[in-house]
């Protein structure tokens, strides 16, 4: 059976989900696994996340995070207006809704929402119906809808007190009454929660001038009637609390105001507010109302900041708490946020693990309102499977948090990972280099430090440990053996990479007419140890060499694949058949003729589609790809081949998309184009980092040419971008048009509309040291594969095929590279099997340092040059550098009696006969030979031709007379003769 592009299986894939009745998109069930759940510090442990229904992100808590990274404020002027006392929720889809409040002069009822985490705000509805109100209570319910509940506006004895519920289910958008009068009276500052089986539970509050409640009451119908649970919930009657719900479904209370006075109590129900237990009568952090309370991923509890009067003076917080036992006690994360200190803020939780924090006053009455967004992010990893190490022994729980567009939600699994004192059986490496200063890898992990260095506890056996250093080498790693309560050296001499070679050259004459033979002197500075010479009439129509009929890794197509400075050759990812995808990096050092696995997983997941670019400083960065069971638009870079990976960031702006053209540009930037995305979606934008992949910023949204995915594209030598080819499933169509960008991706030009080469996806192609584009492979959607090879001499203006069928088997999703030597190396791709061949083509017209070369052809010649060493290589072309004019010639006239005879010269038919004159030969020596039937053939060696003179050459035919032998008659024969004619002659007489 035919194979497919990597494009197609992943569009298929979603097709037939999307044609099976009932699937629809959800949220995701989060789950995880580990590779080790208990061992002796320090324990590094490999979780992989087990989730379904198509995560896109991950929040993970080990245990053993301290919370003291520092908040980042997201935006110092949201663009609400500034208040406090206002509601917020964090919907399923991560956007956050906030409603009324109270500025200082008057009540709200607006409704904003923010999709970027607080950092812009958009007007959902300026008077959203119920009448302006602060504080009332709000909950995001498992429908996605919002309901809210009493609150109160105006001022005492004209303040009002509400007691009516309201629901959205357009995210704040339009509100519809659930009833005007719930059975609770109306009241100010209650708390309330949802359940995980969906009910409300609304607690306390003030239902006059001093008048407060400990009722407990429950909604099971999203707040249209209500069920008093208990009129007295055993905690002293107060207001301006707040309620969480823990993993287990506890309700705990922290906080408020009491008749006269503050309270920093905790209280816990364990049956939905029914019965109560205090849990902490004085927790540590002050008595206070007006603070932000919310339950982590983790189970633990957050509370910050509020508002703890003393003797009606306000005294503002923005200290920081945490519990992880349910409010039975608490430590101060820091006394001092990065925010000001504040009461009548709201924060939520997000999908990401983070806490969104915003607005409220800092003067304690609401006249000084605020409108800051501040965010809070103290998630151990946001990686899909992270690796963790424990350096402290204890029994630690670890929680997961994922989400995609549909919701979040998360596990926790409680003593999961068991950490034990560090092992009696371990021993020390110390490492040195010289120089010192070099990073420490052991067993392929960074360990923080650099030589000297010992590292201490490394459990017995053997061990792998390399270093890196800037500008040196990277060594092969050392194998070590840690014996107990030894110290085992690793000692490195780092070999400095020199710098690449500045290429330069000269010849001995620069014109000449045909035949012209020149030499070149090779200039080039920084002691190059290779040249790749093109002087200009190569044709690039050699054989094809197999380096390897079989790679060490596995058969795979929509892999990616990068040639390094010092010409080592780096593999990445891909897949022998959807859904399974490789999460691998193999490295050549021979043109790809050996391979070695540098890392089994140097990535989250395996990827497919991705695309990968080398930059000035020799770094990798890979971007997107799909796992086989998603997609990303995450970002990774490698500064050492491979060998390990760092992710820049877990969510570009470009979005999910596979079987994209990506480009380094000569100033170090990173060009993005196109490519499969999400929805069956073909984005035509172009996008542009210059920070090696960390950020991104969109160049154009449409770039001009058709939408497609599985195009290639190249940056040539003066920084222009050139795009070919592609294909677009959708609408079943494959191109072969050629686009070009001088402006860095910004603005694209039309160059060709069909180049010659058949329209195909899938290809591949490279520039090469000439400047020249070498195009081949890819597939035309219908099953045909191609393995020709064009080029391009005008950066894709036009083309000429230079060889109809290379070596290898037809095929797409191949990988493509130039190699410092001048070779072009193929490799793996999909056509009727999967491969894992490699084939080379060397196209240089010259290795040698100093070359002599010899022009036979009239005409104006550039010459090229790349000069190569382990640092990395540089090329130079100097165009109209050879000019060769035409030769000198005589003229040779050669005449015969009689005419009509064949003319050979040097024993070649001329296809001429007598008379005839040549005007166009070199000067020289010739042999000039007639033929003409019945005449003997007439040579004459040594016609000596003559620049600018006739040469005459005649020739005068000698028939070929035909000679008989002589006739010898035996003696005896002629006397019998004789005697029978006398004989005859008597006979007649007679």
């Amino acid at each position: 059976m035919r194979q497919i592009t990597v494009v197609m299986i992943v569009y298929l894939a979603v097709v037939i989900l999307l044609l099976i009745p009932g699937v629809q998109a959800t949220k995701p069930l989060p789950d995880f696994s580990a590779n080790v759940t208990s061992g002796n510090a320090p324990l590094t442990v490999s979780f992989t996340d087990l989730s379904s229904n198509n995560p896109t992100g991950w929040a993970w808590y080990f245990g053993d995070e301290n919370y003291s990274v520092p908040w980042t404020e997201v935006t110092p002027d949201s663009g609400y207006p500034a208040r406090t006392t206002q509601n917020t929720v964090v919907m399923p889809d991560g956007s956050i809704i906030l409603m009324g409040g109270y500025n200082g002069t008057n009540w709200l009822n607006d409704v904003w929402r923010s999709t970027d985490y607080g950092k812009t705000w958009t007007l959902m509805n300026a008077s959203a119906g119920w009448l302006p109100r602060n504080g009332f209570t709000s909950v995001a319910m498992p429908d996605n809808s919002i309901v809210l509940m009493g609150g109160t506006s105006g001022n005492y004895p004209n303040m009002s007190l509400y007691n009516d519920v309201w629901r959205s289910t357009d995210e704040g958008a339009t509100w519809t009454e659930m009833t005007p009068h719930a059975a609770w009276t109306g009241r100010n500052s209650p708390s309330s929660v949802v359940m995980p089986d969906g009910s409300i539970i609304l607690t306390g509050g003030s239902d006059g001038w001093f008048v407060f409640e400990n009722d407990v009451w429950r909604s099971t119908d999203e707040g249209a009637t209500w069920t008093r649970v208990t009129a007295d919930g055993g905690w002293v009657p107060r207001c301006g609390h707040t309620t969480v719900v823990t993993p287990d479904g506890s309700i705990v209370l922290m906080g408020g105001y009491e008749d006269m006075r503050f309270t920093n109590d905790v209280w816990r129900s364990a049956d939905s507010g029914k019965t109560w237990q205090q849990m902490n009568a004085n927790p540590g952090w002050s008595a206070r109302n007006g603070q932000t309370t919310a339950v982590m991923p983790d189970g633990s509890i957050l509370l910050m900041g509020g508002n703890d009067d003393v003797d009606f003076v306000p005294s503002l917080s923005n200290d920081v708490w945490r519990s992880t036992d349910d409010g039975a006690t608490w430590t101060e994360i820091t006394p001092h946020a990065q925010w000001s200190a504040r009461s009548g803020q709201s924060g939520v939780l997000m999908p990401d693990g983070s806490l969104v924090l915003m607005g409220g006053n800092n003067d304690g009455y609401g006249a000084s309102d605020l409108k800051d967004v501040w965010q809070f992010q103290p998630a151990g990893s946001t990686e899909q499977n992270p690796v963790h190490t424990y350096i402290k022994p204890g029994s630690y729980p670890v929680s997961l948090q994922v989400y995609n567009n549909d919701g979040f939600i998360s596990v926790q699994k409680a003593g999961y990972i068991t950490v034990l004192a560090p092992n009696a059986e371990s021993g020390n490496i110390t490492v040195s280099s010289t120089p010192s200063g070099a990073e420490i890898f052991l067993d392929n992990t960074d360990t923080g430090n650099v030589t000297p260095y010992t590292i201490s506890n490394v459990p017995v056996g053997s061990h792998s440990v390399y270093v890196t250093l800037s500008g040196y080498k990277i060594p092969l790693p050392v194998s070590v053996t840690v014996s107990a309560g030894s110290t085992t050296p690793a000692d490195f001499t780092l070999v400095q990479i020199p710098p690449k070679p500045v290429p330069d050259f000269s010849t001995d004459i620069t014109s000449g007419k045909a035949p012209l033979t020149v030499s070149f002197t090779d200039l080039s500075s920084n002691n190059p140890t290779g040249w790749a010479w093109y002087f200009g009439d190569e044709n690039f129509s050699g054989q094809w060499t197999q380096m390897t009929p079989h790679a060490a890794w596995a058969g795979r197509s929509g892999q990616s694949v990068v040639a390094m400075p010092d010409g080592n050759i780096v593999l990445t990812g891909g897949s022998k058949g959807f859904p399974q995808s490789f999460n691998d990096a193999w490295q050549s050092g021979d043109n790809g003729a050996t391979w070695s696995l540098v890392n089994a997983s140097p990535w989250s997941l395996g990827k497919i589609g991705h695309s990968s670019v080398v930059l000035p400083d020799a770094s990798i960065v890979t971007m997107s790809g799909d796992s086989g069971n998603g997609w990303f638009s995450d970002v990774w870079r490698s500064v050492d081949k491979g060998v390990t990976w760092t992710q820049l960031t877990h969510d570009a702006p470009w979005g999910a998309r596979i079987a994209f053209p990506s480009v380094a540009m000569p100033d170090g930037s990173i060009v993005l184009m196109g490519g499969f995305g999400g929805s069956f979606t073909y984005p035509d934008d172009v996008w542009k980092s210059t920070d090696e992949g960390s950020t991104w910023t969109q160049l154009t949204a449409h770039a001009g040419w058709s939408p497609r995915a599985g195009h290639t594209a190249v940056v040539m030598p003066d920084g222009n971008i050139v795009v070919m080819g592609g294909n677009n499933i959708n609408s079943h169509v494959v191109f072969n048009d050629v686009w070009r960008s001088s402006d860095g991706g910004k603005t694209w030009t039309q160059v060709n509309a069909s180049a010659g080469w058949a329209p195909r996806g899938s290809l591949s192609s490279v520039v090469m040291p000439d400047g020249s584009i070498l195009l081949t492979g890819g597939d035309d959607l219908n099953g045909h594969y191609y393995n020709d090879v064009w080029r391009s001499t005008d950066e894709g203006s036009t083309w000429a095929r230079v060889n109809p069928h290379a070596g290898w088997s037809a095929r797409s999703s191949l990988s493509a590279v130039a190699m410092p030597d001048g070779s072009f190396i193929i490799m793996a791709g999909s056509g009727p099997t999967v491969e894992n061949d490699v084939w080379g083509l060397e196209t240089a017209g010259s290795s040698a340092q100093n070359p002599v070369h010899t022009y036979t052809k009239p005409g104006t010649y550039q010459v090229s040059l790349q000069a190569y060493n382990s640092g990395g290589f540089g090329s130079i072309r100097k165009t109209e550098y050879i000019t060769v004019l035409a030769p000198d010639t005589g003229t040779l006239f050669v005449n015969s009696t009689p005419s009509g005879a064949e003319v050979y010269i040097d024993g070649v038919d001329t296809g001429n006969v007598t008379p005839w004159t040549s005007s166009q030969m070199l000067p020289g020596s010739y042999s000039v030979t007639v033929k003409l039937k019945g005449y003997l053939n007439g040579i004459a060696n040594d016609v000596q031709v003559i620049s600018d003179t006739v040469t005459t050459q005649d020739f005068t035919m000698v028939p070929n007379i035909p000679e008989f032998p002589s006739l010898v008659i035996p003696l005896t024969v002629i006397i019998g003769l004789l005697g029978m004619v006398l004989f005859i002659r008597r006979i007649k007489e007679n």
